[in-house]
C-alpha cells in the first residue's frame, strides 16, 4: 500500500540578512511528527558569496504525486472505472487533508502545496 507524504521542503537560497529565517523554518518543521509528513532530520547552510544555500535532510519517498500521475495515466479517477484506483485516490485525499490539518493546527503554513510537493 502506498502512502501520500507532503514535502515541498526543497534545497533553496536564502539571502545572508534572511538565515535567522532559514533557522526558523527549520525549528518549526523539526517538530511536525506526521504518518503523512516527511520525516526532517537535519539541515545545513551553505555560504556562496553573498548568499547562504540550506540543503535539507528529509526522508526518502519513492516519488511525487505528479510523476505518479504521468506514469499511470490509466489510473486517473476521471479516466478509470477500476475500483481499486478510485479508492486509492480518495486514501490520498484523506492522507493529505490529514496532514495539511496537523500542520495548520502547529500553525505551520506549507505556501508551496503543489502535485510535485506530494511525495508517493
Amino acid at each position: 500500500m502506498q502512502t501520500t507524504t507532503i514535502s515541498g521542503f526543497k534545497p533553496f537560497t536564502v539571502y545572508v540578512t534572511g538565515e535567522f529565517i532559514a533557522i526558523y523554518f527549520c525549528l518549526s518543521i523539526r517538530k511536525l511528527d506526521h504518518p503523512h509528513i516527511a520525516k526532517f532530520y537535519g539541515a545545513a547552510l551553505l555560504r556562496e558569496r553573498d548568499t547562504v544555500r540550506m540543503i535539507l535532510v528529509m526522508e526518502k519517498c519513492k516519488g511525487n504525486l505528479s510523476s505518479h500521475i504521468s506514469e499511470h495515466p490509466e489510473s486517473v479517477p476521471g479516466k478509470s472505472r477500476n475500483p481499486a484506483d478510485i479508492k486509492n485516490v480518495c486514501r490520498w485525499a484523506g492522507e493529505i487533508t490529514s496532514a495539511l490539518s496537523y500542520i495548520h493546527r502547529q500553525r505551520v503554513v506549507h505556501r508551496d502545496l503543489k502535485l510535485e510537493n506530494i511525495l508517493v
